[in-house]
């Protein structure tokens, strides 16, 4: 199944009508594996990242990338016990928003997958750039060892 919302991003309160990844956490079934790829409406609406922070967390703490990113690894996590989780990282986010995803994901051992050189057509991935996020996931999750995996 696929829940995707164009301009949707992971922190609540993005000033959009569009539902954010935490206000669509409960829609996504009960999937093996959840390719989870966001940040780059965090980053186009300037969100700003915050604290680390991985438990207690407030409603104003949603509306920061990181600590809202930690609060659904942990949702999905505690909820969904047994199902894979899989970040994938647009190639043109920058260092900082990169490195908060990273963070975030490498606290909860879940894999980053960070497709290269992505064909876009509006900023957005095309059909060639799809292909290349496909080869980059099977290229990932075929591998015996992702970074930070582990079997839950």
């Amino acid at each position: 199944a696929i829940n995707a919302y164009s301009g949707s991003t992971i922190a609540e309160g993005n000033g959009t009508t569009k539902p954010s990844f935490l206000d669509r956490k409960e829609d996504i079934g009960t999937p093996d594996i959840l390719f989870i790829f966001g940040g780059t409406n965090d980053q186009w609406r300037s969100i700003p990242i915050g604290d680390y922070k991985y438990s207690a967390w407030t409603e104003e703490d949603k509306t920061y990338l990181a600590p809202a990113l930690a609060y659904l690894l942990d949702w999905y996590l505690t909820e969904c016990p047994g199902m894979t989780i899989c970040f994938i990282v647009n190639d043109a986010l920058n260092a900082t928003y990169k490195t908060a995803i990273e963070t975030v994901c490498e606290h909860y051992s879940v894999p980053v997958i960070e497709p290269e050189s992505v064909s876009k057509t509006y900023n957005h991935p095309n059909q060639a750039g799809m292909v290349t996020i496909r080869n980059a996931v099977s290229n990932q999750i075929s591998t015996p060892a992702l970074p930070y995996y582990t079997n839950r």
